[in-house]
């Protein structure tokens, strides 16, 4: 019987500067409009992001300022859709949680893994801190 090894979390500080060239993807979960998250991602990011919804084309926008010129970015109301198109998510993660009574975080790192299975770096924020989840290794 194989166990489980899991990696104690690393903290570190980091500039958001830093943060772009760790990860290829960034979530936010809007806590004034539930169900929304904004992503921010780079070409690599938005690949990742755009496999997950295969079946819709994302209209990525500009970016928020901070971040470098080739990011772009665009707010989702995860749980519509989900109902209205199939994805790649790793709705195994959820444990049958719906998707309108998740918390903000909750929905940011869905999107998080989903990017990491797709071969990409992602952050997300919980509880006040960005997490960083690496791709998976095959």
């Amino acid at each position: 019987m194989s166990r489980l090894k899991i990696k104690p979390k690393k903290k570190f500080k980091a500039k958001l500067a830093d943060i772009v060239n760790l990860v290829d993807a960034i979530f936010d979960g809007d806590h004034a409009m539930p169900g929304w998250v904004i992503m921010q991602a780079n070409a690599k990011g938005r690949e990742c992001i755009d496999a997950l919804f295969s079946q819709r084309q994302i209209a990525w926008r500009a970016a928020e300022p901070a971040l470098p010129q080739d990011w772009r970015g665009i707010k989702i109301n995860v749980p519509d859709v989900v109902a209205n198109t199939e994805t790649k998510l790793p709705f195994g993660i959820t444990k049958g949680t719906n998707l309108d009574e998740s918390s903000p975080e909750a929905l940011s790192l869905l999107l998080a893994i989903g990017v990491t299975r797709q071969g990409g770096n992602a952050a997300c924020m919980i509880n006040g801190h960005m997490e960083i989840f690496k791709a998976r290794e095959n």
